[in-house]
């Protein structure tokens, strides 16, 4: 987005679990600062503690489709593969997904041949089964179509290593990275996460004793590399 006459508000909608929740309104809640409260530009954050990526995908789609916001920017730190998701609330994105069949085209349909599922996130983590990844790769798959289709620009990345020799899928993950036009994905090397880069960058600071979640140091130094040089290109 480039500067005009008139001036254009930045708004950016950001997903994904604990690691990118906003400590603003309660910052007693973690001891971290998380990347996301350090972007200045306006931002509705949507990335709530243990989401999966059902729940992600939701949670922006709503805000689009029916809360109305119009984003310039989409950020979205993709959580564990699998982390479950409940399907007692099909008609919400049943509602929003009208052409099921375009937002899935250039993939195989044999991933496809199951509802999406939609619900109330899970706390808990299910077993990681083939249906497991098919699951995720569905719904990271469906909001970056959705993304692409309405040509508004995004950022995708791991939270934590996730593409790994277990992960049966790992080939369509990769091949899924190289599909898109008005978005990017954030894949260093090895198709590690956030948290695994921060570690090679600042060493033992980048983890919080005891827990698993990033450093403030951590969070500060991704948004300094890598967030807020890509909110740049698009001012």
């Amino acid at each position: 987005m480039k500067k005009g006459i008139l001036h254009i508000i930045l708004l950016i909608i950001i997903g994904g679990c604990s690691f990118s929740q906003s400590q603003i309104d309660d910052p007693g809640n973690a001891p971290w600062l998380p990347w996301s409260d350090l972007i200045q530009e306006e931002k509705e954050n949507c990335a709530t503690s243990s989401y999966g990526q059902g729940m992600i995908v939701r949670s922006i789609i709503e805000k689009i489709e029916l809360q109305k916001f119009n984003p310039s920017f989409v950020i979205v730190q993709w959580s564990a593969v699998q982390r479950g998701y409940t399907s007692n609330q099909t008609d919400v994105v049943e509602a929003i997904v009208k052409n099921r069949e375009v937002l899935f085209s250039h993939y195989d349909n044999e991933y496809w041949s199951d509802t999406v599922k939609v619900g109330h996130a899970s706390n808990g983590f299910d077993d990681l089964t083939y249906e497991t990844y098919v699951t995720a790769f569905t719904h990271i798959t469906l909001l970056q179509n959705y993304l692409e289709r309405k040509k508004i620009p995004y950022l995708f990345f791991w939270g934590w290593e996730q593409i790994t020799e277990k992960n049966p899928l790992s080939y369509k993950f990769k091949e899924l990275y190289k599909t898109t036009k008005v978005g990017e994905w954030w894949t260093p090397k090895n198709h590690i996460g956030f948290k695994e880069w921060a570690q090679e960058k600042i060493g033992i600071k980048a983890d919080i004793k005891g827990d698993l979640h990033p450093s403030t140091a951590a969070h500060k130094i991704f948004y300094e590399k890598i967030i807020k040089p890509k909110i740049k290109t698009l001012l």
